[in-house]
């Protein structure tokens, strides 16, 4: 179970793309903010294990503003917690931004996308947004990556650029796909 808005799912899709390939058993349900994972709100554990009984359910929230105690706290209750302030902080990074570019035969573009995305998040900064929330420049970055890239059909919104242009780049040869699995599935 993690987070994402029920109506596209968007971290589930991404977790499904980037994980659909070394774990293919393995279904991620998008139920809302991490307060309704962290307490499974809707009861969707509580359903799982009575139509599929012995299944493993994993619950998994953002680091958001998390303190190293509230961590703490969480692990112990058995929800597991992201590295990084949010999933967009895996999916705007310097590798997956490097591997974007590389796709589309424009590794050139790497360092350029880079200072792009940092001074879009100076900016997000200085109008008070934390430093590492990489979701607050997802739209401008899928604007300025289709236009360098040249990238045609890019997704009617950042969610789709990262889900279907993104993610599948996310493969197990990755940091970033190292560090996702760590923080998932654990040390298994």
């Amino acid at each position: 179970l993690c987070e994402g808005s029920t109506t596209d799912g968007f971290d589930a899709k991404c977790y499904r793309e980037i994980f659909s390939n070394e774990r293919s058993s393995v279904e991620f349900i998008s139920v809302g903010n991490s307060h309704e994972v962290k307490r499974d709100s809707q009861g969707i554990a509580s359903a799982i294990h009575v139509v599929a009984p012995g299944t493993k359910v994993i619950r998994v929230v953002d680091r958001d503003d998390h303190t190293l105690e509230e961590i703490k706290v969480l692990k112990s209750e058995g929800v597991r917690v992201l590295s990084v302030r949010n999933i967009e902080g895996y999916l705007l990074s310097d590798e997956a931004i490097e591997k974007l570019c590389r796709a589309y035969g424009r590794s050139e573009k790497s360092p350029d996308a880079i200072a792009y995305r940092d001074k879009r998040i100076k900016e997000s900064v200085a109008r008070g947004n934390p430093a590492d929330d990489f979701k607050k420049v997802a739209g401008d970055m899928k604007v300025y990556l289709s236009k360098e890239l040249g990238i045609t059909q890019p997704g009617s919104t950042p969610s789709v650029f990262l889900v279907e242009k993104v993610a599948p780049l996310i493969s197990s040869d990755t940091q970033i796909y190292a560090d996702m699995k760590q923080d998932i599935f654990g040390a298994e």
